[in-house]
């Protein structure tokens, strides 16, 4: 299962490089954003690398090649659901490195701290997005799952910018709550969604013929 994420990871080499501008346009483009900033970062960078991987494995057939190896299916797509979290340390780290250059070059562009809740943030988005894509491109493979793909990816950076201002405004009630319970509830959310979706993905995949 690991030989399969960092077979994920390695297919990376051109969106590992496209990471660094990815990033910046995402910086550039939510100036006015806030503390939407880093998740988004998170979120668009681990997405992009996502496809990328489906991508990669459609092309080359990978699923043929992968059934003829003493592989169960459900390793196949547990891989795949844990790759997600490989993506997202990885943007992490890029979002790390380049406002850390931008501060040091006291360059004129607004960057956010890395925080806790940020991070919950786009974990939580990642999930819930993935939770949605993954079973689809399982079933139809990433090329037919495209239109979906393109929904989504836009659909994360108007979420982004609604969400965060509707939660100041409009769920005030959750300042009485302490940010602990509130973290602690989301990523037992996340779990469970993630898993439900799993489970949904592999009964896809176990019964699809190649």
């Amino acid at each position: 299962m690991f030989n399969l994420i960092k077979k994920d990871i390695l297919v990376q080499k051109f969106t590992l490089i496209y990471g660094i501008v990815n990033t910046l346009i995402i910086i550039l483009a939510f100036q006015q954003m806030g503390e939407a900033m880093f998740p988004a970062c998170v979120v668009a960078l681990s997405y992009v690398m996502l496809q990328s991987a489906c991508a990669y494995d459609d092309k080359c057939n990978a699923d043929i090649l992968l059934n003829i190896l003493p592989c169960k299916r459900s390793t196949v797509v547990l891989a795949r659901y844990l790759s997600v979290f490989a993506f997202a340390v990885i943007s992490i780290f890029y979002y790390a490195v380049i406002s850390s250059i931008i501060r040091i070059l006291l360059l004129p562009l607004k960057v956010y701290s890395i925080t806790l809740e940020g991070i919950v943030g786009a974990m939580f988005s990642l999930i819930f997005i993935n939770s949605i894509y993954l079973p689809v491109f399982f079933k139809m493979g990433y090329y037919r799952s495209k239109m979906l793909n393109i929904f989504l990816f836009f659909a994360m950076f108007f979420s982004i910018g609604w969400i965060l201002p509707m939660f100041r405004n409009d769920f005030r009630f959750l300042d009485s709550f302490n940010n602990t319970y509130i973290i602690t509830a989301l990523m037992i959310l996340a779990v469970i969604i993630y898993g439900i979706s799993f489970l949904v993905s592999v009964k896809i995949y176990e019964r699809r013929e190649f």
